[in-house]
């Protein structure tokens, strides 16, 4: 579990807030208590996050009142929006979140100071939680580009682990580790013990992703003894579950096991941690082939989750469960909760989708805002013309590069450098990967019986079928080529690519498009050969596209519109 950024240590912030609570009271200027009463709100936002909207509201109240009646002070403006949109991330009010950020900068206009920097680092979090990784990653570089400019060595080190958060969720490991390690020095030079021990947990995740299971433990304990002196107890229920993730992984599950107990004692005041700990310890029962224990548990976490309408949370509730009856031989139940857990996949990823338009939205009026500024100052209407076509054409021609004219999907371009990620990714996880490859049955004949526009109409109809079929926002459906189109699967075991497959085959048939050429029906039908590997670093990505390819031809030679499927590591 990723630690988010506060700033100081718990000796240093006590006297920090201090200072800052005596400078509000005995401030002598109108602009002196306005700083005063953002600092405070930044400084406390992680720990007590009522109290920020509190004085952010009273900043700016007295940032249009006095002497700024007339024209108010926009960098306590500023400050009062990125504290509160802090606060807002993590509140789940993303789209808010969002534009607080973008009305500040709009406020800040060209100055450089550290509130730009808590507002690309808060971007960074937000866009986290939104689930576009690269766009934190960018927002987190941007943070941390300021920081050194302005020679702000613990924000620096605040957006270095933040971006190192980044680039792990990227897949980018390597990357990630030294910038932990810059961090971590910086805390340390700073005596910032706080800073330190969430900075050690972020590396210990970090570790953990690279399978470094030893250091990873050995910074996990490091961090975790940190907060346990500093009577941090949220940190302290947080870092035990990171502990237990490790020695998961490391097969020591009764110490796992005792971690997770640590974590219930700590962890009591909320129902939104406690789910993620009744999963956790449903996977540790699990892992011990305790089937009733694991089913115990991760029924706890499904009802408490469905109590907090907790929809990420119930889908994992439901793909553990379904995984759990499958051990247990309940198929039938597997079945319905492996349903569900699709459910609430389409229910997610159409929320993502609706959050993220609202923030290009956002973004965009924003942004059309301040390019007319700059239009008006300049006087040149042909400037914005200019800049709005070399945009568009831009636009169009990135979409055109990954994109399959006819079908709307995207291309073998894009699936070749998406596999090989993909790949590469799974290969330091063990994560299983599958990919389906489809095709049209008896489609030459569909063409020379019907023509080439009914053909093309056909492969339309049949890819919005595919694309509509896969749920996870992770799943991506390609035309790769002619009448054949491939399905890319992360994170997806023989069984549930099958399920997949089958759910794709039927739904190209409920299109009902007549073929009478085609000896496999009368109606146009799918061909899939699927296949599922657990990715090797010395492997290649081309393997697991010449297994499906293999099981696409069985599926052929037995007569088509059936689904082939084989399971092989790769070598």
């Amino acid at each position: 579990m990723y630690s988010k950024g506060n700033s100081v240590s718990g000796e240093h912030t006590s006297n920090r807030i201090n200072i800052l609570e005596e400078q509000v009271s005995q401030s002598a200027t109108q602009t002196g208590r306005i700083d005063a009463l953002n600092e405070l709100a930044w400084e406390i936002r992680m720990n007590k996050p009522e109290q920020v909207y509190v004085l952010c509201n009273e900043a700016e109240k007295l940032s249009h009142l006095g002497e700024y009646s007339s024209h108010a002070y926009e960098k306590g403006l500023a400050a009062s929006l990125v504290s509160q949109a802090f606060v807002d991330t993590y509140a789940g009010n993303l789209e808010i979140a969002v534009s607080k950020c973008l009305q500040a900068v709009a406020l800040l206009g060209e100055s450089r100071s550290p509130i730009r920097i808590r507002i690309w680092f808060t971007l960074g979090w937000t866009s986290f939680f939104l689930g576009d990784y690269p766009a934190a990653l960018e927002n987190g570089l941007k943070a941390l580009e300021l920081a050194r400019d302005l020679g702000d060595q613990l924000h620096e080190a605040w957006a270095l682990d933040a971006v190192a958060c980044f680039q792990t969720i990227t897949g980018d490991v390597v990357t990630a580790i030294p910038m932990h390690e810059d961090a971590l020095k910086i805390f340390r030079s700073h005596h910032d013990t706080l800073g330190e021990m969430r900075a050690l947990n972020n590396f210990a995740v970090s570790l953990l992703e690279l399978q470094d299971y030893s250091h990873a433990y050995h910074e996990g304990l490091r961090s975790f003894q940190v907060a346990k002196d500093s009577k941090a107890k949220s940190d302290i229920g947080n870092n035990a579950c990171t502990l237990a993730d490790i020695l998961m992984e490391m097969g020591r599950l009764e110490e796992a096991e005792s971690y997770l107990d640590e974590a219930f004692r700590y962890i009591t005041g909320s129902d939104i941690v406690r789910v993620s700990l009744l999963e956790r310890v449903g996977i540790l029962r699990l892992m011990r082939d305790d089937l009733f224990g694991a089913e115990e548990y991760a029924a706890q976490a499904l009802e408490l989750a469905s109590k907090l309408d907790q929809r990420a949370e119930q889908a994992s509730c439901h793909q553990s469960l379904s995984e759990i009856y499958e051990k247990q031989g309940r198929y039938q139940d597997a079945l319905e909760h492996h349903k569900k857990y699709h459910e609430f996949q389409n229910i997610l990823q159409g929320e993502l989708a609706a959050k993220r338009l609202a923030v290009l939205k956002i973004t965009h009026q924003v942004e059309s805002a301040r390019h007319e500024a700059e239009i008006y100052r300049l006087k040149t209407i042909e400037l914005e013309q200019q800049v709005d076509e070399h945009k568009a054409i831009q636009s169009v021609l990135k979409i055109q590069s990954v994109v399959d004219p006819l079908t709307g999907l995207h291309n073998r371009r894009y699936f070749d450098d998406r596999l090989a990620k993909e790949y590469s990714r799974h290969s330091r996880s063990g994560a299983e990967l599958s990919v389906l490859i489809v095709d049209v049955d008896h489609f030459k004949a569909f063409n020379d019986t019907y023509g080439h526009l009914r053909g093309d109409e056909c492969l339309r109809q049949v890819a919005k079928a595919i694309d509509n079929s896969i749920s996870r926002p992770p799943d991506v459906a390609v035309r790769y080529g002619g009448e054949e189109f491939v399905c890319l699967l992360p994170e997806t075991n023989a069984a549930g690519a099958m399920i997949v497959a089958e759910h794709i085959r039927r739904n190209v048939m409920d299109l009902s498009i007549p073929h009478s050429a085609s000896s496999a029906s009368q109606i146009v039908t799918i061909s899939i050969g699927v296949a599922t590997t657990i990715c090797d670093k010395n492997g290649s990505a081309t393997e697991i596209i010449a297994k499906a390819d293999e099981q696409l031809y069985i599926a052929k030679s037995n007569g088509r519109n059936r689904v082939e499927v084989t399971r092989k590591n790769s070598s």
